[in-house]
Parts: structure tokens; sequence; C-alpha cells
């Protein structure tokens, strides 16, 4: 169990808090891993996106991504996410991405309104008034 308190990420087990990592939390990418949001705080421009670092359960830090600020994501691979709606581009994309390089692995053509899931070797997802089903 997690919960986010101004910009730390608390780890719970068994509801007994476990440790706290600094930054706002993404999501688990699986039952041992955990993707993180660093912020730094830039005085008047606020908290800005300095990196996303991946933890264990115990909150050891595992390494570091270079996808800034991680959405909401369902994992592909052990390597790889999908991000329904990723402005890491010039355009608010689907896109399957490598965790270890940051590479894009798909891409859709078309914007997405940020709903979408992979299921099998398709990505589906919304793009203005149409429901879009793309092979990977």
């Amino acid at each position: 169990q997690l919960t986010d308190v101004n910009g730390t990420t608390n780890i719970y087990k068994n509801g007994h808090l476990v440790t706290a990592v600094p930054g706002q939390v993404a999501g688990w990418l699986d039952d041992t891993r955990l993707l993180v949001n660093e912020l730094t705080n830039e005085g008047m421009a606020g908290l800005q996106d300095s990196g996303t670092t991946i933890f264990d359960s115990l909150g050891n830090k595992l390494g570091t991504t270079p996808i800034l600020n991680m959405g909401p994501f369902q994992m592909v691979s052990a390597d790889s996410v999908y991000l329904p709606s990723y402005t890491g581009f010039s355009t608010s994309r689907n896109v399957i991405v490598s965790l270890a390089t940051g590479a894009s692995i798909w891409a859709s053509a078309n914007s997405s309104l940020g709903i979408g899931a992979v299921g099998g070797s398709q990505v589906v997802f919304t793009s203005g008034n149409l429901v879009l089903a793309q092979p990977f």
C-alpha cells in the first residue's frame, strides 16, 4: 500500500509503515518494483520533474529511468510500459517505451484522449470520437 504525502511516498506492508521514499508515486511495476517521479523545488517555479526512480518494496533504490513525469501506465513486459497519453513527445500520443532507455518501442500516429489499454498484441484507445485498436 502507498500514500503520497507532500512529495514523499510512504510504503506500507500489512498496514505498517516500511519506509518513505522521495517523490510522487507513479505505480507498481510488479510485486517488488515501485516507480516514483522525483521532484525538486525550484522556488517560484514550484516543484519540477527531476527524474524517475525505481525502488524495491523496502525502499532501496534499484535504478532510474529516463522517462520523466510518468502518469498512468500499464506494464507490457519487464522492461516496457504503455502510456496512454504521454506528453514527452511533441503531441500527446499513445506510446510503449523502454524503461531502460526511454526509447519509444511503439507509438500511434493518432492523438490520444488518455484512455487506453494493451491486450494481447493490440493497443486499444480513444482518439477523438473513435475507439481504435492498433497492433504493436
